[in-house]
């Protein structure tokens, strides 16, 4: 995930040092972005997020198909 991405799932699940969720407008209002860009930005990052837990879940069993 690039910065922008990373920030805007932090806030939005309140992870890491992020206690409270973070609604679109005022994580538009932070990145100077429209809070369609910022809803946008999240369900790219959710994607990639999504085909890298696939990717991990595909090499484990590979990996363990070949033991």
């Amino acid at each position: 995930l690039d910065r922008r991405e990373k920030f805007i799932i932090r806030c939005r699940y309140a992870l890491g040092s992020h206690r409270k969720v973070k609604t679109l407008q005022l994580l538009a209002d932070k990145l100077g972005v429209s809070k369609e860009r910022v809803r946008q930005l999240e369900i790219r990052a959710v994607k990639k997020l999504q085909n890298m837990a696939t990717e991990i879940e595909l090499d484990d069993q590979l990996g363990s198909a070949v033991m």
